[in-house]
This record gives structure tokens, C-alpha cells and sequence, in this order.
């Protein structure tokens, strides 16, 4: 009788060690499985940030280089005080552009003009392709109760072939600038014109 007894505590105890040993596996595998799937997170969490962070860069940088094109005076009206303001300002906005990219990229005198006269260059093409959508995609922003879905199927696609064109633009002309920079300084160039973008708005945006 006495050995049943102690057979019986012998084969619990055993049991219960085994079902602890069997806990302890089971919640290793979940703590690393967790610590795996917050470390994806926040892998995901910084693609995202640093996504949005470029995006903002390239919104600026469009958004300068509208208003150097709204700053270029129309040929057919008469120059006055209006027109010579909005002359001031591209070259202001040009001429602030060429300073930051001497200061961050360490430019000399020539590589700074030549540099500016591609990009210069870049933007009137992209003035251009803006222009193209201008009469359809302002009646978009402005909410236009009277576009049709045929109007705003157009504005669509003509709006995504505008960032593709845009995008071979960029790629042209960026690539360009190796021929009057070395390439260090052609790689860091189009971040530097985005954050030259995002400054210039962040001082005058008042």
C-alpha cells in the first residue's frame, strides 16, 4: 500500500515537471515570436516615417518650383510693378537655392553654375508639364460641382502620367549633373534640393 502511495507521489511529481518544463517551452517561444513580430513593427513604423519624411521633401520642392513658375512675368502683359516683384522673387528664390547647395554640398564657384543651369533647366520642363493639366486640375481643387466623370477620369490619368513624366525628368537632369559634379555630390544633390524646398517654405510660408 505504501509503495502505491509513494509510486503515485513519485509519478505526479513527475508529471507536474514535465508539464512546468513543457510551460516554460511554450512561453520562451511566445516571448520570441512577440519580440519578433515588434521588432517587424517597428521596422514597418520607420519605412513608414521615413516614406512620409521624403514625400513631404518632394511636396516642398514642387511647391518652390510652382511659385518660381507664377513668378515668371507673361510675355503678352505689359511689365509693371506686379510682374517686376514676381521677376525679384524668382531670382531671389534662385539665388538662395545656389547658396544652400555651395554650403551643404561644398560646391565651388563653377560647379555652382553649373549646376544651377541644369537644374534651372529642370524646372522650366516641369513648368511645362504642369501647364498642360492647369485649366482641368484647378476646377478639381476648387471642388467644381460641374466636372463630369469623363473630366475627372482625364484629370486622373493625366495626373499620374504627370508624375511619371516628371520622375524621367528628374532622372535626366540629375544625372546630368555628373557631368559638373562629382558623383558624392550627384547622389546627395536631390536630397539637398528637397530640404532646400521644404527651408525656403518653412521661412516664408506667412
Amino acid at each position: 500500500m505504501m509503495k502505491k502511495i509513494v509510486y503515485g507521489l513519485l509519478l505526479t511529481i513527475a508529471l507536474g515537471v514535465g508539464l512546468t518544463a513543457e510551460a516554460k517551452q511554450t512561453g520562451s517561444h511566445w516571448r520570441r515570436d512577440r519580440a519578433r513580430y515588434e521588432q517587424r513593427l517597428d521596422h514597418q513604423r520607420q519605412r513608414l516615417a521615413l516614406l512620409h519624411e521624403r514625400l513631404q521633401e518632394q511636396r516642398h520642392e514642387r511647391l518652390l518650383a510652382q511659385k518660381q513658375e507664377q513668378s515668371t512675368p507673361k510675355r503678352e502683359r505689359p511689365r509693371g510693378n506686379k510682374q517686376e516683384r514676381m521677376a525679384s522673387m524668382r531670382e531671389r528664390i534662385r539665388a538662395e537655392k545656389r547658396a544652400y547647395l555651395i554650403q551643404h554640398l561644398e560646391l565651388t564657384e563653377k560647379e555652382a553654375d553649373g549646376v544651377m543651369s541644369i537644374l534651372n533647366e529642370l524646372d522650366e520642363k516641369r513648368f511645362q508639364l504642369w501647364r498642360e493639366g492647369e485649366a482641368l486640375g484647378g476646377r478639381v481643387r476648387k471642388s467644381d460641382k460641374t466636372l463630369t466623370d469623363e473630366e475627372l477620369n482625364t484629370f486622373l490619368e493625366q495626373s499620374l502620367s504627370a508624375r511619371i513624366k516628371e520622375a524621367e525628368l528628374e532622372k535626366t537632369y540629375y544625372l546630368r549633373c555628373r557631368t559638373v559634379l562629382s558623383v558624392q555630390k550627384a547622389v546627395r544633390l536631390p536630397h539637398v534640393c528637397r530640404a532646400f524646398a521644404r527651408r525656403f517654405f518653412e521661412q516664408h510660408k506667412h
